[in-house]
C-alpha cells in the first residue's frame, strides 16, 4: 500500500504557486482597469468619459481593498516609508535640473526647440501636477513594483515590465495630443532612460520619494506655459 506523506516543503510550494497566481491575477486586473479607464476617460466623448471615470473609481477601490485586506503593511507595499526620506528628497531635488538638461537635449536632437527653464505658476496647475504625478508614481513604482517584487522573481524582469507598462500608460495619456514621430522618438529616448533609472532606484532603496520629487519637478518645468489646467487634469 502506497502512503502519501505531505512534507512542509511540498505544502510551502503549493502555497507559493497559489500566491503567485493570486498576485498575478490581481496585478493584471487592476492594471487593465487603469488602462481601460484612461482610454475611455480621454476619449473626448461625454458618455465614454463618464464611463471611464467610473472604471477608474472602481479600480481605485479594488486597489485600496487589496492593500488593506490582502497586504496589511500597505504603505510598505507602496514603497512609502519614512526611513531616509530626507535623503531621498534631497536626491530627487538634485536630479531635477540634470533631467531637464537631458530632456532638452533629446528635444533639440529630435528637431524641436530647447526646453525653456522655468516653472508653472498657475495654482490649479501646480495642484494638478502634485496629485497626478504622485498618483502615477505611487501606482507604478509603488504598488505595481511592490506586488511584482513580492513574487521573488528576477529583478531586471520586473523593472523592465514596470517600465514598459508605465511607458504604455504615458502613450495612452498623451497620444490624444497628436504627437509627431519626432516627439515619440524623444519621448522613448528620454523616457526609457528616466524610467529605468527611477524604477531601479525604488527597487533598490525601497522608497518612492525620489521619483515623486523628480516627477513633480519635471512636470512643473514641462507644463510651465499652461495658464490653467491642461486636458489631462480633467
Amino acid at each position: 500500500m502506497n502512503t502519501k506523506i505531505d512534507t512542509p516543503g511540498a505544502a510551502s510550494r503549493d502555497m507559493d504557486r497559489h500566491l503567485f497566481s493570486g498576485v498575478k491575477g490581481e496585478v493584471v486586473l487592476i492594471t487593465l482597469g487603469l488602462y481601460i479607464g484612461i482610454v475611455l476617460y480621454y476619449s473626448r466623448r461625454p458618455l465614454w468619459s463618464l464611463t471611464g471615470l467610473g472604471v477608474l473609481t472602481f479600480t481605485a477601490f479594488c486597489l485600496a481593498f487589496s492593500l488593506k485586506y490582502v497586504n496589511p503593511t500597505s504603505l510598505g507595499a507602496l514603497h512609502i516609508t519614512r526611513e531616509r526620506a530626507g535623503l531621498y528628497l534631497v536626491v530627487g531635488l538634485l536630479l531635477i535640473l540634470p533631467g531637464w538638461f537631458f530632456d532638452s537635449l533629446c528635444s533639440y536632437l529630435s528637431g524641436r526647440d530647447w526646453l525653456p527653464l522655468g516653472i508653472a505658476s498657475s495654482p490649479s496647475l501646480i495642484l494638478s501636477i502634485l496629485v497626478v504625478a504622485t498618483s502615477e508614481e505611487v501606482f507604478f513604482r509603488g504598488y505595481l513594483l511592490g506586488r511584482l517584487k513580492s513574487l521573488d522573481g528576477n529583478r531586471w524582469v520586473r523593472i523592465a515590465l514596470v517600465c514598459a507598462l508605465f511607458m504604455f500608460y504615458k502613450v495612452l495619456v498623451h497620444s490624444w495630443e497628436g504627437w509627431s514621430f519626432a516627439i515619440y522618438v524623444r519621448f522613448f529616448a528620454f523616457g526609457a532612460f528616466k524610467m529605468l533609472f527611477e524604477t531601479f532606484w525604488v527597487d533598490w532603496t525601497g522608497s518612492v520619494v525620489t521619483p515623486i520629487v523628480i516627477h513633480i519637478g519635471w512636470d512643473l518645468i514641462m507644463f510651465q506655459e499652461y495658464i490653467g489646467l491642461p486636458y489631462w487634469a480633467f
